[in-house]
């Protein structure tokens, strides 16, 4: 019973490898790395994982010029997405802070 068992492992994992090497002939997979490749860590890797886009003020794209203000306002989606109004970094009205309805929202700002 043994030798049984032992012989259908080797079976099994001769299956499995022609059958990988099979796909990877197939879909063209290139096999390039090393087991020492798999666990080093190289300090390109590190500076391209760390690398996130600038935040500016109020999530807009770019930075607001010298004596401007960063203002940015968000019109809902129905009734799904409440309206949002943002000045400075700091949201005057939004669906959290549950101070926004239906119709016109207005912020005053002094």
């Amino acid at each position: 019973m043994r030798v049984a068992g032992a012989a259908k492992l080797v079976v099994a994992v001769a299956v499995f490898l022609l059958t990988f090497y099979v796909i990877s002939q197939v879909f063209e997979i290139k096999m390039d790395a090393s087991l020492g490749n798999l666990f080093a860590r190289s300090a390109l890797d590190s500076a391209i994982r760390s690398t996130k886009p600038p935040r500016y003020k109020c999530g807009i794209s770019k930075a607001c010029p010298e004596k401007h203000f960063a203002f940015k306002m968000a019109s809902g989606a129905a009734n799904v997405v409440g309206p949002k109004i943002c000045l400075e970094d700091n949201v005057l009205m939004s669906g959290v802070k549950n101070n926004v309805g239906r119709g016109i929202n207005i912020a005053l700002v002094n």
